[in-house]
């Protein structure tokens, strides 16, 4: 008999941000019972936010965490790129890499203000300057295979209703004909590679 295990883990690292979670389909006993020989089936793990001011809490969590998610980690979210939430990404990515990553989006001027505020911190790093000149490149080479840059909502992102009708299909039976794929316009590049962008409703 299958069962969901779900795990949710806000690591003390002081400050900081750093939660991971782990979504487990197990195999347990034909009737029911939870036993501690329940055997995973599948896994999918996440990580939100990965960093702290303290690097001995921080590689104290890292650890288990690694452990914890069998040295994998499916989905890395990152809220805001401030150093106590990210400066622990290249020691995850050694660790327990990450193959998706979604980010929030930042344009040339904003990457711009970025690296200008760690000038006047005096924290500008190698790193810093490199994520400036290509977000893409940054996260490619610290093993991300897809980057998804999320954008903030403007004022004409209205969510739908509570309650209301999801859209139909675009190819239902009603249509003249089925959209084949070939038909579809062909994405776009970026400057930065090739990318999604998402627009993220504000609710």
């Amino acid at each position: 008999m299958q069962h969901a295990k779900i795990t949710r883990t806000q690591h003390p690292v002081g400050h900081g941000g750093f939660h991971s979670g782990l979504i487990s389909t197990v195999e347990g006993s034909p009737d029911g019972v939870r036993s501690a020989n329940e055997r995973p089936v599948t896994s999918f793990s996440y990580v939100y936010d990965c960093g702290s001011e303290r690097s001995d809490a921080f590689n104290s969590e890292m650890s288990l965490y690694r452990a914890a998610c069998d040295g994998k980690t499916d989905v890395l979210f990152v809220s805001h790129l401030h150093a106590d939430h990210i400066n622990g990404i290249d020691r995850l990515q050694a660790m327990a890499p990450a193959k998706t990553v979604i980010v929030p989006y930042l344009d040339v001027v904003e990457r711009l203000l970025f690296v200008l505020s760690d000038f006047e911190r005096g924290t500008v790093s190698r790193s810093s300057l490199d994520y400036f000149e290509s977000p893409v490149a940054w996260w490619v080479g610290r093993g991300a295979e897809r980057v998804i840059f999320l954008q903030p909502g403007g004022p004409d992102d209205i969510p739908p209703p509570r309650g209301a009708e999801p859209d139909g299909p675009i190819d239902g039976p009603s249509a003249g004909r089925r959209i084949r794929l070939d038909d579809a316009p062909s994405k776009g590049s970026s400057a930065n590679g090739d990318v999604a962008r998402i627009s993220l409703l504000a609710r």
